[in-house]
């Protein structure tokens, strides 16, 4: 089970760097049924997010990591960038 996340989130990070922004969200919510606290899937969940340019849904999946993992430095930094684009 651990193993079949793992090749998963490879999957997503491959087909997010390749722009394949719908199979990597379809990748990233599967595993998100299986594992619903996967910070790692829910990080790339965030930047996919972020990357098509829906600010909110990427602030709740941060926000959600937040929650599970406050000292997350990457996860506070995209946050505060995506404060600042507000503005």
């Amino acid at each position: 089970m651990k193993e079949n996340i793992e090749e998963l989130i490879d999957q997503a990070k491959i087909l997010l760097f390749s722009q394949n922004y719908k199979e990597a969200e379809k990748i990233l919510k599967k595993i998100l049924k299986l594992d619903k606290d996967n910070v790692d899937a829910l990080y790339h969940l965030g930047i996919l997010y972020e990357t098509v340019n829906e600010h909110e849904k990427a602030e709740e999946i941060y926000l959600k990591i937040l929650e599970k993992d406050p000292d997350n430095k990457e996860t506070k930094e995209r946050m505060e960038r995506l404060k600042n684009e507000k503005f």
